[in-house]
């Protein structure tokens, strides 16, 4: 958690400029930040200062529940309030500590109010003010058109782990789930996998009840022939 490393130890940011970082992505949940993390909106509030004091760019990566998708609009000038040069927003999945909320998920009426708050956001904010950005774990947008919506999980990012294993992206990085492998410093993915990209890939998985990516491809999966530039 980066938000609470340099909470504690400040000096942090000056060692992260010293290797050229210029852009911070920390967690910052509006309403339910008490229950996903182990550091108040108060102690990251000062550690937002801090990077803008230090001329660092500040993204928030902000979980969407039922119990705040009604608030969207206000979140984005809240972050643009504290100063924040971009917000994203994540679709709240019931892992890790989310399992211990109950009745967050989103229903019909929830993603109509997102989208909507969503695009009267990025209407209300140039993009060099506070650039305001969803995940594909949302899905279609269900309000707005045309729905420009490709899940980019293993085609335009991935997700690495130290033991040199490929996911598709964060929301799917766990055994089981691999899409590839790192050899010789190079990114391959496995010949089968396949991401047909109108739907967010990590949250069919978990809608199928999908234990192994494999299920949505070829058993041949691991013959390795391209790579992610």
């Amino acid at each position: 958690m980066i938000g609470l490393r340099i909470f504690k130890e400040p000096e942090i940011i000056d060692m992260l400029k010293e290797v050229g970082i210029k852009n911070v992505f920390m967690s910052y949940h509006f309403g339910i930040q008490d229950s996903l993390n182990g550091i108040t909106n108060e102690m990251l509030n000062k550690v937002i200062r801090d990077l803008r004091d230090k001329d660092m760019r500040v993204v928030l990566m902000t979980t969407i529940t039922n119990q705040n998708a009604k608030v969207t609009l206000h979140i984005c000038d809240t972050a643009y309030e504290l100063g924040a040069s971009g917000i994203e927003f994540n679709k709240i999945f019931i892992q890790g500590r989310a399992k211990n909320l109950t009745n967050i998920g989103l229903n019909l009426n929830d993603y109509n109010t997102f989208f909507t708050q969503l695009k009267e956001a990025r209407d209300k904010y140039d993009i060099n003010e506070l650039e305001v950005r969803r995940s594909g774990t949302f899905g279609s947008d269900t309000v707005n058109t045309p729905d420009r919506f490709h899940c980019s999980a293993g085609v335009k990012k991935v997700c690495i782990t130290p033991d040199n294993k490929v996911y598709g992206c964060t929301c799917i990085c766990k055994p089981g789930y691999e899409v590839g492998e790192i050899i010789d410093r190079e990114i391959y993915l496995y010949k089968d996998f396949y991401n047909e990209r109108s739907w967010c890939l990590g949250d069919k998985m978990g809608e199928l009840g999908i234990d192994n990516i494999q299920e949505l491809n070829d058993p041949n999966i691991k013959r390795l022939v391209k790579t992610i530039k």
